[in-house]
């Protein structure tokens, strides 16, 4: 019951939830399997984005997938770069220069568009504008944007998510008052609020984290319109819909993976700014686990902890994206995947799938490869003989460490 009654504490949530009741699926990352990448994934395939003065991008800071073409955001260049699906630019969309700006992009299949968000976060004003797949300019009314919309997940039939911040700061109390994790918009208008808790009983959630972060990439994958989250620090699971939530399941992480049940209950501000300024540089403990979907018998989900360590190394708290096995109840860890001749011997999972997850869309994963983290692996695996195909023995043969990424495209082994 003390249980029970810490999680309605956490999350006053409108529906009736007995926790101990939700299927659990147990995470030990020390014990997830590695193996060679073809055990697991097929048609693995290198697509480099062509390099010119006018294509050139800083890094893919959000990769979003049409049927048409690739659309890559950078922050550095402030831009969003659109790609047709053998690598070449079709079109680029300038965003504004001055101030810190924010940039979204969300692929609204249904409505053939897509919509690029770029905000000023020093003064929280900003616009969406619309294109299509291939970047040309539609004749549609910018819409305005404030911090709550200028990151949404597109969720179709014009519903789109938001989340919402309730960050305490150092040595705050939190109000006694009513907040959302999410917010769920109508054509950008306000339909529903989903999840809600209580800041000043949800102490520790509000001062380590706030929201549910959509900060690096989208930790939301759509199916069907609707979504699974994670509660963040308590990892119990929703299915979240356009018009229903319902419980799920729950994980369970390892005690020294987690923030310990005894403080969130204990509620204490001293005892959780001090664990706050533990986790100011911690890739251990896991705050939240997103990019949670169905593929065939597998879960598929990361781990977001206050900061990412990307190293090539088979250690658990290196590893950030996993598949869970329904069927055998097995957990498989990608960054434990080795690369072997169906992959050219270069390992796919890097420092961008580390941070932001892979990319989902139509039967394939997807990430993508610096051209310095691509060229350093290449040496160092050149004389294993692999049989690369043209696109990418062009590439290794004329580019350089300075130059465009290169995606990276795979299909789960059915």
């Amino acid at each position: 019951m003390k249980t029970i009654a810490a999680l309605f504490l956490l999350l006053v949530i409108p529906v009736a939830l007995r926790a101990q009741q939700l299927p659990v699926i147990r995470i030990a990352p020390d014990q997830a399997f590695g193996g060679p990448i073809s055990a697991y994934f097929t048609d693995i395939e290198f697509i480099p984005l062509e390099t010119t003065k006018e294509s050139l991008l800083g890094a893919i800071d959000k990769l979003v997938v049409t049927d048409s073409s690739y659309i890559a955001g950078d922050r550095d260049t402030k831009c969003v770069y659109f790609f047709s699906r053998n690598g070449k630019l079709l079109n680029k969309v300038r965003l504004p220069r001055e101030g810190s700006v924010g940039m979204d992009i969300a692929y609204e299949a249904d409505r053939h568009r897509v919509a690029v968000r770029a905000i000023n976060w020093a003064t929280e004003k900003g616009e969406c504008t619309y294109y299509s797949k291939t970047g040309q300019p539609l004749n549609i009314a910018p819409v305005k944007i404030s911090k709550n919309t200028a990151m949404l997940v597109y969720m179709g039939e014009g519903y789109q998510l938001g989340t919402n911040d309730a960050y305490v700061n150092s040595g705050g109390r939190g109000k006694d008052s009513i907040y959302n994790l999410f917010t769920i918009y109508k054509d950008n208008e306000p339909s529903r609020s989903v999840l809600p808790y209580n800041q000043a009983a949800s102490l520790a959630f509000c001062r380590l984290m706030g929201n549910y972060t959509l900060l690096w990439g989208h930790p939301i994958r759509v199916q069907n319109g609707s979504f699974y989250a994670a509660m963040p620090l308590t990892f119990t699971v929703y299915k979240i819909g356009l018009k229903e939530t319902s419980p799920a399941f729950r994980f369970v992480l390892p005690a020294e993976r987690a923030v310990p049940r005894s403080l969130i209950e204990r509620n204490s501000i001293g005892a959780i700014d001090s664990l706050a300024e533990e986790l100011r540089m911690d890739n251990r403990t896991i705050l939240q686990i997103s990019n949670i979907f169905y593929i065939n018998k597998y879960i598929s989900f990361k781990f977001m902890p206050k900061v990412y360590i990307s190293m090539p190394s088979s250690e658990p708290e290196y590893q950030y994206n996993f598949l869970y096995d329904t069927a055998s109840a097995r957990l498989i860890g990608l960054e434990r995947l080795t690369p072997d001749a169906q992959s050219y011997y270069l390992q796919p999972v890097g420092h961008i799938a580390n941070r932001d997850g892979l990319d989902y869309y139509d039967g394939y994963f997807y990430t993508s490869l610096s051209a310095l983290e691509l060229l350093n692996q290449w040496e160092k695996t050149r004389d294993r003989g692999a049989r690369y195909p043209p696109a990418l023995q062009e590439y290794f043969q004329s580019q350089n460490r300075k130059s465009n990424p290169v995606l990276v495209r795979m299909k789960l082994r059915q």
